[in-house]
């Protein structure tokens, strides 16, 4: 700044001398006013900054305020319809849970009911099979059947068992009680067998008696 305003005082300086020696006074005087006005003119103009309009300022600050405003309207649109998309998609998976639940309680019962008709085939299938079996052996095999699928026993005994129970018993306690445990107590316990002889002894004395 110092170095641009000396060259304008001297020039200034030049001038005053120039006035003074070649006008009068008066003249020097009205030169020596308008050199003052001349550099009050150049230093206003040197340090003058153009300024935006108050006008343009509020335009300028409207549309910034409309850009904003557009933008926050996008945004909220865009934010409900991927919400829009989240609830679609739950109650998609919903519905896909609730299918797959039934599928599954469907398929259960599918298998359950595969799962007994394989149990029902397999023991008509033994069935048919043992029809063969000559006389105790088949109630006996059946009886132990019944045991091993989870069935319980029934205390009611057909007259061939009887018979071999009754027969074995007589002929060894101890050989019957072996055989009924090999054969998982399928057959009578021997109080059950005491019993049949105290109620064969008493009806033959009947018999006899008549």
């Amino acid at each position: 700044m110092t170095s641009n305003s000396e060259p304008s005082r001297e020039s200034d300086k030049a001038e005053i001398c120039k006035l003074s020696t070649d006008s009068s006074s008066e003249q020097v005087l009205d030169g020596i006013d308008k050199l003052g006005t001349k550099r009050k003119s150049t230093i206003n103009n040197k340090c003058s900054v153009p300024l935006t309009s108050k006008t343009e300022t509020c335009q300028s600050f409207d549309s910034t305020e409309q850009n904003e405003s557009h933008l926050q309207k996008t945004l909220k649109t865009q934010l409900q319809r991927k919400e829009e998309r989240i609830r679609t998609l739950k109650k998609k998976i919903r519905q896909l849970q609730q299918t797959s639940r039934r599928m599954t309680r469907r398929l259960s019962n599918l298998k359950d009911l595969v799962d007994n008709m394989k149990i029902k085939l397999r023991s008509q299938e033994t069935h048919s099979s043992l029809d063969g079996f000559p006389g105790a052996s088949w109630f006996l095999v059946k009886r132990q059947m019944i045991k091993m699928e989870g069935g319980k026993l029934q205390r009611i005994y057909n007259e061939k068992l009887k018979d071999f129970a009754l027969t074995l018993n007589f002929m060894s306690p101890s050989a019957y009680d072996y055989v009924r445990r090999v054969f998982g107590d399928c057959l009578p316990h021997r109080k059950t067998i005491s019993k049949w002889i105290l109620k064969n002894r008493k009806q033959a004395m009947k018999d006899s008696m008549m």
